[in-house]
Order: C-alpha cells, then sequence, then structure tokens
C-alpha cells in the first residue's frame, strides 16, 4: 500500500486529477440540467450544510420564539414565527432542499424565505406564490397548494440557481423559474404560517457564507440586573442589530414592502441610532445620510421629511454637546454653534420649507406635500417635527398651531361618557436657564422665546372632571382608536405649548380640555402594548405632557418592561403588533426611542441631557445611588447615562466627567462605582481610553487590579459589605421579595464575616478594603472590631487612624483619652498606647 506521507508529488498530482476530473462527473451527472426537463434528480450535495435535521435544529436562530420540538420533530406555528439559517446564499449556484409538512394547504401563509423573494405556502386562496424576484413587486401564483401538496403529508421542496435560473421543484417537479437571477440571495430561512409547520429537514449547498444573526443578549443573566442595566445592555444589543442589517442591507429596512417609503424608515433609523448614543459620523449613519438627501426632497413624502427633520436635530443636538462638554462650560454663543453640523442645518432648512408647504387648508397634513385631505397618524409626526423647528428659533406663523389644533380637534369624538381624570404628574425637568434682558434663555446658545404666562394643560379645575373621547384617524372615521389617541393628544400637547400665545382663552380652554379628554379615553381604554408604533405614541404622551401615571399605570414602566421581555436574544424586537410598514428593523428603531425617551429629548435644550435624563428632578434624584453631584459645578448628573455614553462614545470630557464623579466621593463610597466601571471597561478598546481607565481604578482601589477576576473578587466583598449592612440595619424582618443572603457569609455570623475580611485586607496592603470593613463594624457596633481598630492606630494611613480613633469612641460610647490621629506613627506611639489600655480596660 503506498502511504501519502512517502508518496511522490507527482503521484499525488497524478491522483489530484483523476479525483477532480471523476468528482465533475458526478457533479455533473447530479446537478446536470435537461432543457424543458420538468423532472429533478436529487442526490445529496457531498457538501451540503444540515439547519434541521430531525430533531437538530442547532443550525437555525429562533428570535421569536415560535418552534419547539414536538415528538423528535422541529415543529412552528404563527405567521411570524421565522426559523433562520445561521449562513446566507452568496452567488453562484446552489441547492436548498426542504422537506416538511404542513398541517394545513389554505390560505396559511406558511413560506420559504430566500432573501429578498418568497416561495409562499398557501398564500390568498390558498395558493402557491412566488414574490420578490427579479423585481421586489414580483408576485407570481404558481397553482392551488393543494394540487401539489397534500395537508398532514411530508413533502419536498427544492430551490435551486443554475446559470442565473432561479429554479422552484415540488416533489421533483419543477414549477416554477426565473431568470436574470445573479446576486446574493442572501439570509434564508422558512416561517411557519397559521397552521403547524413540521421541518423534517432543511439543508443547503453552494457558496455560503456565516449569517450575520448573532447572539447578543443572554435574558437569563439579564433578568439578574438593575433595570438601569438592563436598559443599557438592551439599547447596545439593538444598536449592534441595527447596524450590523443596515451594513449588510441598508435597502431592506422594510423588508421589501413599500420601497417609497424606504429613504423616510432610513431616517427613523438613523434618528433612533443617534439618539441611543451612535457616533453621528458613523458609516452606517453618513450613507443615511446622503440616501436621504438625495431622495426624500424630491419625494416630498410628509412621514419621511418629518423623520429626517428628527435625525437631522439629532445630528446638530450631538454635536452641540460634543462642543460643549470640549468648552466645559454650559453655554457658547449662537454665532460658536451655528457653524457646527453646518450641512444638517442646511438641510434642516429645506426640510422646514416641505414641511410648511405640506401643511394644507385642513390644518393638518397627509402622505405627499401635494395632498388635499389629511389624517391623524401623519400629522402628529409633521407636528412633532414643527416642535424641533420652533425650539431652533425657526418662525412659525401663529395660524400653523391653531389650524394643526382645529384638524386635530376634527378628528375627536363629539361626546363621551363622563369621567373624573386620573393623571398623576411627574416632578418637573430642571433645564440650565438664565436671566438675560428681562428674558428667560436656555443656556445652549439657542434662544427660545418666552413662553407666554398661561395655564397648563391637565392643570387646576380641569381635572375635576372629563369626558371620555378618543380621537380617530381622519375626521370621517367612525371610531377612536389607541394610537390615533395617543397621537391627537401629543399633537395638542405640542400645539398649545407652542402656540397658545396666539389663541383666544376660550379656544386655549377647548384645546385644554380636549386634551384631558383624549387622556381620560386613554385610561378607560389601556392598551398601552399593543404595537411598537403605539408604545411611541404614548411615550410621546407622557413624556411631552410630563406625566407620570395615566389612571394607576406608570406608563414608562409598563412599556419598557415590556419591551425588555420582547426583545430577541440578537438584539430585535419582531412581532411588535401590525401598523402600516412595520419590520423588524423599524420595530426596532421605535424601541431604542421609546427606552430612550426621545420625544423628551426633541423639544429641550443640548445641556438638558447631559445632566438629566428620562424627567423627574435633579432635587428628587439626586440622593439615589443612580444620580451623583458634580463638585465643580453644583449640578447632578444620571449614572447610567453617562455610561451609555461612554460606552458608545468614549470622548475625553466624559471620562473628566466620571472621573470628576467618583473624586467627589469619600474613598469608603466609591467602590459603588465599580459597576459602572466594568459596562465601560466591556465596550470600549481604545488604548487611550484603556489607559484611562486604569487611572479611574485607580482611584477607587489604590493600585488599582492586577487583572478582571481581582477586580471581581473585589467588588464581591464590597457587595458583601453592603448587604450585611442593608440586612442589619434593616427596620424591618426579611420578606420574600428580599434577595437571598450572600454566599459569601453565614447568615448570622456577619460581624465575623466583617473581621475576617478586614484581616485579609491588611495581609494584602489593601487599605481601601480594610476601611470599608472596618466602618460597617463600627456603624453596627461590633465590639469584636476594637482590637483590629487599635491596630490601625498605628497605621501607615492617616485616614485608617482617623477611622480607629473615631471607631473606638463610637463602640464603646466613651471618650478615649486624647490622641492626634495627624501625627505620625512614631510620634503618636504613647498615646496610642494609652487608647489601647483604655481600650480593653473597658471590654473587659
Amino acid at each position: 500500500m503506498i502511504s501519502l506521507r512517502t508518496a511522490t508529488p507527482a503521484f499525488l498530482l497524478f491522483c489530484g486529477i483523476i479525483f477532480c476530473t471523476f468528482n465533475s462527473l458526478l457533479v455533473g451527472h447530479a446537478h446536470g440540467e435537461a432543457v424543458g426537463s420538468e423532472t429533478l434528480l436529487v442526490h445529496s450535495p457531498p457538501k451540503a450544510r444540515q439547519f434541521v435535521d430531525g430533531a437538530d435544529m442547532s443550525g437555525c436562530f429562533n428570535p421569536a420564539g415560535g418552534w419547539r420540538v414536538v415528538d423528535g420533530v422541529v415543529t412552528g406555528n404563527g405567521r411570524k414565527s421565522f426559523l433562520i439559517a445561521d449562513h446566507e446564499i452568496g452567488k453562484g449556484n446552489f441547492d436548498l432542499e426542504l422537506n416538511l409538512t404542513l398541517s394545513r394547504t389554505d390560505a396559511n401563509y406558511a413560506s420559504l424565505e430566500l432573501g429578498q423573494a418568497r416561495v409562499i405556502l398557501g398564500g390568498d386562496d390558498g395558493k402557491l406564490i412566488f414574490r420578490g424576484l427579479p423585481k421586489s413587486d414580483t408576485r407570481q401564483i404558481i397553482t392551488d397548494l393543494s394540487s401539489v401538496v397534500q395537508a398532514g403529508k411530508p413533502f419536498t421542496l427544492v430551490v435551486r440557481r443554475r446559470s442565473q435560473k432561479l429554479q422552484v421543484f415540488v416533489e421533483n417537479k419543477r414549477v416554477h423559474q426565473v431568470e436574470g437571477i445573479r446576486h446574493d440571495i442572501g439570509e434564508i430561512g422558512v416561517i411557519a404560517g397559521d397552521g403547524d409547520m413540521q421541518v423534517h429537514r432543511f439543508r443547503v449547498s453552494g457558496n455560503l457564507r456565516e449569517g450575520r444573526r448573532t447572539i447578543r443578549l443572554n435574558h437569563e443573566a439579564l433578568a439578574a440586573l438593575r433595570e438601569d442595566d438592563r436598559i443599557t445592555l438592551s439599547l447596545e444589543a439593538g444598536i449592534d442589530f441595527l447596524l450590523t442589517e443596515s451594513q449588510a442591507d441598508p435597502e431592506g429596512i422594510l423588508a421589501g414592502s413599500h420601497p417609497e417609503a424606504i429613504p423616510g424608515s432610513r431616517a427613523l433609523e438613523c434618528y433612533a441610532l443617534i439618539t441611543a448614543g451612535v457616533d453621528r459620523d458613523h458609516p452606517v449613519l453618513r450613507k443615511h445620510f446622503k440616501v436621504i438627501e438625495d431622495s426624500i426632497p424630491s419625494a416630498e413624502r410628509m412621514y419621511d421629511v418629518s423623520c429626517w427633520v428628527f435625525a437631522l436635530d439629532a445630528a446638530i443636538t450631538q454635536a452641540e454637546q460634543d462642543a460643549l462638554m470640549e468648552a466645559g462650560v454650559d453655554s457658547l454663543p449662537p454665532s460658536v454653534l451655528s457653524r457646527l453640523a453646518r450641512n444638517h442645518r442646511k438641510n434642516l432648512k429645506v426640510a422646514a420649507e416641505i414641511l410648511f408647504k405640506g401643511q394644507n387648508e385642513t390644518g393638518g397634513w397627509r402622505y405627499q406635500s401635494t395632498s388635499t385631505d389629511a389624517d391623524t397618524s401623519v400629522t402628529q409626526f409633521a407636528v412633532l417635527a414643527l416642535a424641533v423647528l420652533a425650539r431652533r428659533n425657526f418662525e412659525i406663523e401663529p395660524q400653523v398651531w391653531e389650524g394643526v389644533s382645529r384638524y386635530i380637534l376634527s378628528c375627536q369624538d363629539a361626546e363621551g361618557p363622563v369621567a373624573k381624570p386620573e393623571i398623576t404628574k411627574a416632578p418637573p425637568v430642571s433645564e440650565p436657564l438664565e436671566e438675560e434682558s428681562g428674558r428667560r434663555r436656555k443656556k445652549d446658545g439657542t434662544v427660545v422665546r418666552e413662553r407666554p404666562k398661561i395655564i397648563p394643560p391637565l392643570t387646576g379645575e380641569e381635572l375635576v372632571e372629563a369626558q371620555r373621547r378618543g380621537f380617530r384617524y381622519t375626521a370621517t372615521n367612525d371610531n377612536a382608536t389607541w394610537n390615533m389617541t395617543c397621537a391627537g393628544v401629543s399633537s395638542l400637547m405640542v400645539a398649545y405649548d407652542y402656540g397658545a400665545e396666539g389663541f383666544v382663552p376660550e379656544f386655549r380652554r377647548t384645546v385644554r380640555d380636549s386634551i384631558r379628554d383624549g387622556i381620560a379615553w386613554m385610561t378607560e381604554t389601556w392598551n398601552a402594548t399593543d404595537s411598537c408604533y403605539g408604545m411611541y405614541s404614548l411615550e410621546k404622551v407622557g413624556d411631552l405632557g410630563g406625566i407620570e401615571k395615566i389612571g394607576g399605570h406608570d406608563w414608562y414602566k409598563v412599556i419598557s418592561d415590556h419591551l425588555l421581555s420582547r426583545q430577541t436574544s440578537e438584539g430585535s424586537w419582531i412581532n411588535m403588533g401590525n401598523y402600516a410598514g412595520h419590520s423588524t428593523r423599524v420595530d426596532t428603531a421605535f424601541a431604542l426611542l421609546i427606552l430612550k425617551r426621545a420625544s423628551a429629548m426633541l423639544t429641550r435644550s443640548a445641556t438638558t441631557f447631559v445632566i438629566f435624563s428620562g424627567g423627574g428632578s435633579s432635587s428628587e434624584k439626586v440622593q439615589s445611588d443612580e444620580w451623583a453631584l458634580l463638585a465643580d459645578s453644583g449640578r447632578s448628573i444620571h449614572l447610567p447615562t453617562l455610561v451609555r455614553q461612554l460606552r458608545l462614545r468614549p470622548k475625553a470630557k466624559l471620562l473628566k466627567i466620571f472621573e470628576e464623579v467618583i473624586l467627589t466621593m469619600p474613598s469608603y463610597e466609591r467602590p459603588k462605582m465599580l459597576r459602572y466601571l466594568n459596562l465601560i471597561e466591556e465596550r470600549v478598546t481604545a488604548r487611550g481610553v484603556v489607559k484611562r481607565l486604569e487611572h479611574i481604578a485607580e482611584l477607587i482601589r489604590p493600585g488599582g487590579f492586577d487583572s478582571p477576576e481581582e477586580m471581581e473578587e473585589w467588588g464581591r466583598s464590597w457587595a458583601m459589605v453592603q448587604e450585611i449592612l442593608r440586612r442589619e440595619k434593616s427596620d424591618h424582618g426579611l420578606t420574600d421579595d428580599d434577595p437571598p443572603a450572600p454566599e459569601l457569609y453565614e447568615a448570622g455570623k456577619h460581624e465575623q464575616a466583617l473581621l475576617d475580611l478586614a484581616r485579609e485586607s491588611a495581609e494584602k496592603s489593601d487599605d481601601a478594603m480594610r476601611e470599608i470593613s472596618l466602618r460597617a463594624a463600627i456603624q453596627l457596633g461590633c465590639e469584636g472590631a476594637v482590637e483590629l481598630l487599635i491596630e490601625d492606630l498605628s497605621s501607615r494611613s492617616a485616614g485608617l487612624r482617623v477611622l480607629a480613633y473615631g471607631g473606638i469612641r463610637a463602640i464603646l460610647a466613651d471618650s478615649p483619652p486624647e490622641f492626634d490621629p495627624q501625627e505620625k506613627p512614631e510620634k503618636s506611639q504613647a498615646d496610642a498606647v494609652r487608647v489601647a489600655a483604655w481600650a480593653r480596660s473597658r471590654l473587659r
């Protein structure tokens, strides 16, 4: 026998030639195409990739659920249950084989997804349909599905490409062919449909590449985190999903539907990504903005123009925030700010002209700038865009605000049942303001007109009684809906906020009553989580109206909890309700905007969201662990918001703010910043930023940490101390809601755990943890700590000497002999001995 190790190169070359020739003959036989033939010779491709094989679906993603193994078979149910292969199909020939069973062959709407194409198994009245190729609007009815497939019986569906011809076979018979298909196919998978679909085998051979689907979230791990940390990771997973999808298929945002709306949807995606923290100069966003700039002005679609305004404003605001932070000031002259993001400002003027032109005689807006009718949905987007322009000091005539108010009022029910309004207002958001020439001006350099001294909505006697009156899609529609009522209420809030100065008193009252009655309808017809569109509309009502609760519903908690629970492991939101133009990317964009409370950001100054985030006042929130005081400015900063920005855009000024927060804290409180430091370190890679973070770690623990494991262990020790304090100082007994006792100490042995930690810290020369553990022991009055405190009277650390002397006094509740902890140990040794003797005498 000839060994391959001893074979000559010539012999190996000869064997290779023979093998390749023989293999090509086999492949040619297996995949050879008889022109005009209706029958497919099926052979197992030598390198077919298995995505489903019996009960094994490990080669697929199941992002929205709906698929499981039942009796050893992969089974799905649901028109939105998408089982996605973990590889995509590129250019060139391929063979896809799908063996499956359908429980129904009528209007089932199961399908095989092939990039932008789809083989629909039971569309319309039970038809076999091919759509999406060669053009996105192609739709070819092939035959009745029941004529080629039997319900409850397995069958094989094959799709292959040869020489740019895409062919579809059912049970070995060709049923459809499309020519001129030379491009990448892309993502592939199956949708279960309304009945049950069983997938027995799913495999493909050809030019395959790894898919872009990635597991980004571990929901079990997320459940253990604080809500703000969950939101941070949720936002980032959503950001990563959108960036990945946008890079791979920028035009695919609407999944092949409504091609005319793609530019506006890309503008919405821009707006969401920038608001969530992505840099405005990211390549994906630059490409989006270029396409938008080239297409939206000529099309003049009002949805698109409004979303363009939002995206442009977000980019400009980000540039302003960067400039303010870099300068280290609260305000810059308008002449300086006007030089920032010049192209975006120029385009904002273009968008404003189209928006103004689009308001028609009804007072509202419709799809096109030339439309003569209107609807509440388009109008709500246009009104919010008007608010952006008003904040940026565009001149908006009073009749614009009155006109839109009258149109929205015409879409409201004329009357409704009497009810008592149930509205809880949120604390006001503090914004930096200054007096200047007798007028109040925001300190971001953008002049804002003085607001009239008028009665705001949802105050005073108006809340005694209301009528439940909802809003309709148009003035002539029959029934009010949740989405349109949210749209109507938020639109009137904006119009009143910016236009009420020009309203006569009677009309102001009419608008205020309308807002109140709309919210009374919402309270009674609570349907907060029906769709992402509806949740976004509710977010506008809540944040623009400064509302904390509608009825007994904490609206933001309701929708944020819902969104966090429905996010897929890859970071997207899927099947989040039906509305025109919905898709996975649009749902995900809306979800990011909702979680970031973006509507409020559109109508506030550039500085507000550096200091404050998501409503509420600094005076109330500064005391919580999520807020910290900045000593230099005297302001409070929302730490989760700061960390989110640092993870995505680690600017030097933001790092300086983070460092200032830590320096403001006493040393024993600084460890609580470890979790924020960990979150930042997880995301950043730039060497300079990493070095800066290492320096910041030394502010928390002098000497820093030698490894992530050491930091984690140290953090656990600190967490144990905090949990001991929480439990032992609690005024009430533990309940089922309390977390379990830390594994680092046994229940009832907290004092020993603290003393052991103090001793171990001394052995490691870790003064920071020594102080933390002993400080906790002092607070709990642990007499066992006295001997350790006596040791620290001679410590090289002045901080430990101060703590030791004060701790001995506190535990023994008496005045010890005089001792100056600021003196060097060698000079105060005699005094330390006297204090020690005194303390030990008290312990006997």
